[in-house]
């Protein structure tokens, strides 16, 4: 509930760290480990929809890429929701945490970027700094060609929260930055906020 307060009313880390200053020992101490927990819960869950993967076509022929396609969808129906829910809290987490440590050290992020430009550009949406081909909505998520690999069926999902998975090469990420940043490897982090927070 808390998480969806705060993304609806687009609250800034920095400007909950000013409203409660005495919880940054706690972000700090905490914070990482929570992070590391929510990883694993992220592997657990991909590895949850290989098995599925696997058990399907142990047990049933898959003829056409119709079916295949059919496949994909019923998988990421599956583990989509819960990907986009760990993809968000980790977000959040890692938000708060960034901009925590940015405050002990405000000489080297003014000299880069801040995090309020960290944060808008993890918010911009990759559809709006992408032309997807075959993109279409399915409820909340969306789903199109891949970029990164050739395909003809699209296996790219974008959820609700922003991330991103292919069910084709298993590339994945949180963000737009996250994005760019393997779209464009000669991007640097500091090139590809500023890009995406202007």
């Amino acid at each position: 509930m808390r998480t969806k307060t705060l993304q609806n009313h687009r609250i800034l880390p920095s400007e909950l760290l000013k409203t409660f200053p005495e919880a940054k020992n706690y972000i700090l101490v905490k914070y990482p480990i929570r992070l590391k927990k929510i990883d694993g819960k992220i592997r657990q869950t991909l590895n949850f929809a290989q098995k599925i993967y696997r058990i399907i076509l142990q047990h049933f022929e898959v003829e056409n890429i119709k079916d295949f396609e059919s496949l994909r969808e019923f998988v990421s129906l599956i583990v989509g929701e819960r990907m986009a829910e760990l993809q968000l809290e980790k977000n959040n987490l890692k938000n708060l945490l960034f901009a925590t440590r940015a405050k002990q050290n405000k000489k080297f992020f003014t000299n880069k970027v801040t995090e309020d430009q960290i944060q808008l550009a993890r918010e911009r949406p990759i559809t709006q700094i992408y032309q997807f081909n075959k993109l279409t909505r399915m409820g909340e998520r969306q789903k199109a060609l891949c970029p990164f690999h050739q395909e003809k069926s699209p296996s790219f999902v974008i959820y609700a929260d922003g991330s991103f998975y292919c069910f084709g090469c298993s590339i994945h990420g949180k963000n737009a930055i996250d994005f760019l940043e393997q779209l464009n490897p000669n991007l640097d982090f500091v090139k590809i906020v500023k890009l995406l927070s202007n």
